[in-house]
């Protein structure tokens, strides 16, 4: 395993998890707004 692997791994699930967040943040606000 190389390193430079193990940093684009780490970093492509650092960001999916980001955008992952945001997205249920996104869908949780607008359920809330028209409740």
């Amino acid at each position: 395993n190389s390193p430079f692997m193990l940093r684009a791994l780490f970093i492509m699930n650092s960001f999916l998890s980001v955008w992952f967040l945001s997205d249920v943040e996104i869908i949780y606000g607008s359920q809330r707004q028209n409740a």
